[in-house]
């Protein structure tokens, strides 16, 4: 098959760039002809990617989005059977619903969660949402979702077009023999700026001033970068754990297995449902034999507390973030029993070569 994706850009950081990165190499080494056209953002990463890639100047941002111009001539003059576009990535999304229709080829779309915006951007997130995405949607001949619980209601009409397929991870890159020795006792992940405070990291933050107060002594690995990591430094210090917190900044991607390997467990406690889209960062966590602990609208939730990989905790609570954190810093054969089964479970369910598989399945199915 001739596949192509359209992200809003690639190379970069964020859960939608490494979807179609790692489903893009899946669906390559399965040999079918995958090109990714996108803003030219962060390619230098990738130059080894194994798939191709087109990469187009971008104009200006439009919030998160680049606009490119060159997109519907580059899709238009493609050779393709079907193109696979994502949201929340407006503009790279109804350009390829464009080219779907006027050149009568499928159009898979993977709906990792809602766009949403703050102040002027919350009139254009409507308006989108309300008159351009219900467009989008119609043209999709499938619309794959990460995961069942907490559903967009944007997509309640097109409920038949629906298939529940979620991300997965490279656990040959992320596994247990990374371990590089202690380096903290949790760890987190994201990106440190206004959109994202959805992960919930000064909820996190709360809990480890409440377990500090209590007596317990740990530290926290808070990896990333943004404007925002000065207000949470400061927020650090005004609940007097400051030492409990490290920021180490931007982790490269190779160094991110000893991270998650060199602490007993990662925590994300996201906090709207609206804007987290599956939590890529918690099957990375399990494929490193680590357990998790996240809040009720992760994306596998229902399958950590099936398996046994993690502790699920209720969104917006220090207090129960706090408890669970406890059990595993205080119970090490806890944690270490719960590491194993979210591995077995990367391994049944999650691999990106069990993922790739299901989405060529798909593929085949529409052509």
């Amino acid at each position: 098959m001739k596949i192509i994706q359209t992200p809003v850009r690639i190379g970069t950081t964020g859960g939608v760039e490494e979807y179609v990165h790692h489903l893009s190499k899946g669906l390559t080494s399965r040999g079918h002809q995958v090109t990714v056209v996108c803003a030219a953002a962060g390619e230098s990463a990738l130059k080894d990617a194994g798939y191709a890639r087109k990469l187009l100047r971008s104009w200006f941002k439009l919030a998160n989005t680049d606009i490119t111009p060159a997109l519907l001539p580059t899709l238009l003059s493609s050779d393709f059977d079907l193109i696979h576009t994502h949201i929340p990535t407006p503009w790279t999304a109804e350009i390829s619903a464009l080219v779907s229709r006027i050149r009568k080829k499928p159009l898979i779309l993977t709906y990792h969660n809602d766009i949403r915006g703050e102040g002027i951007y919350a009139l254009v997130a409507w308006t989108y949402n309300r008159f351009i995405l219900p467009l989008v949607l119609r043209q999709a001949s499938r619309i794959i979702i990460t995961r069942t619980r907490h559903l967009s209601p944007y997509l309640a009409p097109f409920s038949g077009k629906l298939v529940c397929i979620p991300p997965g991870v490279d656990s040959h890159f992320f596994s247990p023999g990374n371990d590089p020795g202690k380096r903290g006792d949790l760890f987190f992940l994201g990106i440190f700026d206004e959109y994202h405070q959805y992960k919930g990291f000064d909820v996190l933050l709360q809990a480890i001033a409440l377990l500090v107060q209590q007596g317990t002594d740990l530290t926290l690995i808070a990896g990333g970068r943004g404007p925002l990591v000065g207000r949470f430094r400061e927020l650090a210090s005004d609940l007097s754990i400051e030492r409990n917190v490290i920021f180490p900044g931007y982790i490269p991607g190779g160094e991110l297995p000893s991270y998650y390997a060199g602490t007993i467990a990662f925590v994300l406690p996201s906090t709207d449902p609206s804007r987290e889209g599956f939590g890529i960062v918690l099957l990375e966590a399990m494929a490193c034999g680590r357990p998790v602990i996240a809040t009720d609208i992760a994306g596998m939730a229902a399958e950590i507390e099936e398996c046994g990989a993690g502790i699920i905790v209720k969104r917006d609570n220090p207090s129960e973030l706090a408890d669970a954190i406890r059990r595993l810093v205080d119970n090490k054969p806890l944690a270490g029993r719960m590491g194993d089964a979210g591995r077995s479970l990367i391994e049944e369910r999650f691999d990106w070569e069990i993922i790739a598989g299901r989405v060529e399945t798909l593929y085949a199915g529409v052509l």
